[in-house]
């Protein structure tokens, strides 16, 4: 496959993501990451989808037609994961991990 070299995430954009990574708690994190897969899936739809008009009849037209094809479905699973996001219930610890608070009275 020959074209542009393909470009890996800019500095910006991997800060924010560390950023977001590093949430507490895990739902809140879930939710952040989950938000931003949908808002950015959902400017990629918008980009494709204007290059696609725009390029109509344009050797480049099947590449974007494909990208709108993708991004759609993108945008739908990232939509779903937003969704079932939102409904995870806050602050419960994980099983299997006790709260360190529990153990105030215990000896070794």
């Amino acid at each position: 496959m020959s074209g542009p070299p393909r470009r890996d995430a800019t500095p910006a954009f991997e800060a924010a993501l560390a950023e977001l990574l590093v949430a507490s708690p895990s739902e809140e994190r879930a939710r952040l990451l989950a938000n931003g897969l949908n808002r950015t899936a959902a400017a990629l739809h918008r980009l494709a989808r204007d290059e696609a008009n725009a390029r109509k009849g344009d050797r480049s037209w099947t590449a974007w037609a494909k990208l709108v094809n993708a991004s759609r479905n993108a945008v739908l699973a990232a939509s779903m994961c937003r969704e079932v996001a939102t409904t995870l219930p806050s602050g419960n610890p994980r099983p299997g991990v006790s709260d360190p608070s529990d153990r105030a009275g215990e000896t070794s």
